[in-house]
């Protein structure tokens, strides 16, 4: 957790069941493990604002929603080409081309 000026920062991590649909997706009972990225902003003592970043792609794997080897946009081992959710070859070829 970081504080500053009035804002605070914090780092989450949500765990749960899935036991409701979400999205559209039924419940699969399956365990649920989800991380948060939240700031918080205050004013006259109160919360004004809440802004929050969540790893809903992890989520849609973790129920089965996506398979295990579909990534997000992410460098690959080289670090300069990219692995992206529809497996990406192109985002690849760019990625190197413009090394």
């Amino acid at each position: 957790m970081f504080a500053a000026r009035d804002e605070i920062t914090t780092l989450l991590v949500w765990r749960g069941t899935h036991a409701e649909a979400i999205w559209g997706i039924k419940a699969t009972g399956k365990p649920v493990e989800v991380g948060d990225f939240a700031v918080w902003r205050f004013g006259d003592g109160k919360v004004v604002e809440i802004s929050t970043i969540q790893d809903r792609f992890a989520l849609l794997k973790q129920i089965g929603y996506l398979q295990e080897e579909i990534y997000a946009a992410q460098p690959g081992p080289s670090g300069r080409d990219l692995r992206t959710v529809a497996g990406g070859p192109h985002l690849r070829r760019r990625a190197q081309a413009r090394s």
